[in-house]
């Protein structure tokens, strides 16, 4: 939704509004649907990405489109979900995964498939998500004249940072740890997930820029992308975890790119035109097609090993490029417009963009 709803915002509305229909009682966000059967799964998880994520998603498509009458139909459901994302914090103010299985059932977040693998208690991706999506709630009720929501919310989200600072920042480096996991062990793994709190605003610019630094390192790079977790991790392996222990999956890129531009243009800059152009450099070697973005590469080889063309990556370029590049930032009302130049740039133009009705 944050790349459509700059090409097909109405298909944006409708895929939101399906999942808003499918929710769970409780105000949980399912993982996915059948869509010829709307038979829905969650993996039994307590919590999971999804439940946040569509909160950002319907803030961002009404900060694009100006949809008052969308937001004041779904905003049930938003309250709904940002409240139960607020019934499974812990006792530390952490929302917090209580899974104990593996793999889809034992990993809450976006690298959920990796086999034989953990990630649950509090990750910092999940909080961090969180945190944007309790404060953006907070604003659709402000808009809706929810106030008393709206002042819930806000203390909500507050809260939830503070909580992210204090018990998932990792004082020994200056960054985060991935995670606590279910017996309270804090987990220091650096991995390309350290992107979240940059993206969702819990860190502050000089952590953001620590982050940013480390994620620029030549241990994640590739003439492909940003490998998913560094070549010197104890558990790198380039091929395994569908390449979510090593491998490169590009969307990640567009995140950093996303992440970086306000502090390293130059690296934004570097993994955009990477990444892209890495399809064309050698297809039949590379199992790519040029302008086409296929999966995951090989963290080595870079040779593709999933789909040749995957549905989440290109709306992440063209987000990265439009709120990343150009600094276009639309925040419910307000608009704002701070383009990231790298410092070979000369000029950066965008044409036809649309915007509440209206083409920039």
């Amino acid at each position: 939704a944050f790349g459509a709803d700059y090409l097909v915002p109405e298909f944006a509305r409708e895929s939101l509004r399906k999942y808003v229909e499918l929710q769970e009682p409780n105000g949980k966000i399912v993982e996915y649907y059948d869509i010829r059967n709307g038979k829905t799964e969650d993996y039994g998880l307590n919590i999971n990405d999804n439940t946040p994520l569509l909160i950002l998603a319907i803030w961002h498509h009404y900060s694009t489109t100006g949809d008052v009458d969308f937001l004041r139909d779904v905003y049930g459901g938003v309250a709904k979900a940002a409240r139960y994302i607020v019934s499974q914090e812990n006792d530390q103010g952490l929302v917090w995964c209580n899974a104990t299985g593996t793999s889809d059932w034992g990993i809450v977040g976006w690298r959920n498939v990796i086999p034989n693998y953990r990630l649950s208690g509090a990750t910092t991706e999940v909080n961090a998500e969180c945190y944007a999506a309790l404060s953006t709630a907070s604003s659709m009720a402000r808009i809706l004249g929810k106030h008393d929501d709206s002042e819930e919310l806000s203390k909500a989200a507050g809260a939830l940072k503070a909580a992210i600072n204090t018990h998932l920042a990792n004082p020994r480096n200056g960054l985060y740890y991935l995670n606590i996991d279910v017996e309270g062990n804090p987990r220091s793994d650096v991995t390309s997930d350290l992107v979240f709190p940059v993206m969702f605003g819990v860190s502050d610019d000089e952590t953001s820029a620590r982050i940013v630094a480390r994620l620029s390192g030549e241990d994640f790079w590739t003439e492909g992308g940003i490998r998913t977790t560094p070549r010197d991790a104890l558990n790198y392996t380039p091929d395994g975890g569908w390449g979510l222990l090593g491998g490169v999956w590009v969307a990640v890129s567009f995140w950093y790119a996303r992440a970086a531009a306000k502090y390293s243009p130059e690296f934004m800059d570097h993994a955009l035109s990477t990444s892209f152009h890495n399809y064309s450099r050698d297809p039949r070697r590379s199992n790519t097609v040029p302008g086409q973005f296929s999966e995951w590469l090989d963290g080595e080889t870079l040779v593709n090993q999933g789909m040749m063309l995957s549905p989440w990556f290109p709306p992440r370029y063209v987000w990265a490029a439009i709120e990343g590049a150009s600094g276009f930032t639309p925040t419910g009302d307000d608009l704002t417009c701070r383009p990231n130049l790298a410092p070979n740039w000369k000029w950066l133009g965008v044409r036809h963009l649309p915007y509440r009705g209206r083409s920039l």
